[in-house]
């Protein structure tokens, strides 16, 4: 990612005006559909195939295709956004590290406290529930270590 990151800045930044030609555009929709793609065959065929015992998935998390290009898409998508991000991802971005970090211990207790029935829609309350108490942890955690409580 870091690679990616620095060739595209270096391409980018030393051509600004390249996020108006239509090559720029063709590229982040083609990234978009091929993030797409690659996350639903990911999600419907990879999964269960525990060659890692960690997260029941054949590829580790950050070497899966679908984050390697959506991360791409995202990055080459924000050089297109001039206005400042609204309050609700100032807020995920100031607190992303506590919520990388916490989201995995807080799922793990999640998943042991709730009932075994999985419907397809709870998935998405699972997520914003581990989203949501891991966002509060993180604030609480960082409040408590500024006091020097912890």
């Amino acid at each position: 990612y870091v690679f990616i990151s620095t060739l595209v800045y270096h391409y980018i930044g030393n051509n600004p005006d390249i996020i108006h030609a239509s090559a720029y555009r063709k590229t982040v929709i083609f990234l978009f559909i091929l993030f797409v793609l690659s996350a639903v065959c990911e999600w419907n065929w990879f999964q269960g195939i525990n060659n890692f015992v960690y997260d029941g998935y054949a590829f580790p998390s950050y070497t899966r295709i679908s984050v390697a290009v959506g991360a791409t898409f995202f990055f080459l998508l924000s050089f297109s956004i001039e206005r400042p991000p609204g309050f609700i991802i100032r807020l995920l971005s100031n607190y992303s590290l506590g919520l990388y970090c916490l989201h995995v211990f807080v799922g793990f207790y999640y998943g042991r406290l709730k009932p075994a029935i999985n419907p397809c829609m709870n998935r998405f309350v699972d997520f914003f529930l581990i989203l949501t108490f891991s966002l509060f942890l993180s604030i609480l955690l960082r409040r408590a270590f500024r006091k020097g409580l912890i």
